[in-house]
């Protein structure tokens, strides 16, 4: 008799989820259903990948037994390694992207209008894609209606930069087809993280009382003027 391969997150069929306990011989000891398969697409700028981790707990109402994958440049993984709502983080290399292949997901979202991520939405096994691909031409197009808005702004500079008045959370979750609910950012630091943290506050005298204000000075090449040098 043919064995069934577990449905569950914990399943890798590389070993063991518990300790002396065959999944796949004697079935799942706590099975922890996959539900709906979704990846996130998103690479451009640590501070966009921070932002749109407002949008997973809108997600995760619509897809209350779904598993979330989230593929991003190495520099922004670490932003995600922490987050209970993501169960597994892809850095954008040869390695994952022939895993990811593999694997036929129930929903995409791409929120990066990059003909890399697009051309990545396009190629991806997916039942439903929402966001920004690729037309034939290799030009970057809008996949659902939820999307227009979104795309529109970056091609008409009077709308974005004069008419324009939402904000950039309210039409993701319009290009993710979600509810908008103002949600917070969600970043988690780590065990040891922390345990840095409470170092580097002791060394430089940093007490539980201090107000703390910190200033990132730095910016993309898109707008040069936004950095402050004085």
């Amino acid at each position: 008799m043919k064995k069934e391969i577990p449905s569950c997150k914990r399943f890798t069929g590389y070993k063991p989820c518990y300790p002396d306990h065959n999944c796949w011989a004697d079935g799942c000891k706590d099975n922890i259903a996959i539900g709906t398969k979704i990846l996130i697409i998103n690479f451009d700028a640590m501070g966009d990948v921070l932002m749109t981790t407002a949008q997973l707990p809108a997600l995760k109402e619509k897809f209350p037994e779904s598993t979330i994958h989230w593929i991003t440049l190495g520099n922004a993984a670490p932003l995600l390694i922490n987050n209970p709502l993501v169960d597994q983080v892809f850095v954008y290399n040869t390695e994952s992207l022939s895993i990811i292949s593999q694997i036929e997901y129930d929903l995409i979202l791409n929120v990066d209008k990059s003909q890399r991520s697009c051309a990545m939405l396009n190629s991806v096994h997916a039942k439903t894609k929402l966001g920004f691909g690729l037309n034939n031409d290799g030009k970057i197009i809008p996949m659902n209606k939820g999307a227009h808005y979104n795309f529109n702004l970056g091609m008409d500079d009077n709308l974005k930069f004069k008419l324009n008045k939402r904000t950039g959370q309210d039409y993701l979750a319009e290009t993710f087809e979600v509810d908008y609910q103002r949600d917070e950012y969600i970043f988690n630091f780590t065990d040891e993280e922390l345990k840095f943290i409470e170092r580097y506050k002791k060394e430089v005298g940093i007490n539980k009382q201090d107000f703390v204000v910190g200033f990132n000075t730095g910016c993309s090449l898109l707008y040069p003027n936004k950095k402050n040098d004085n």
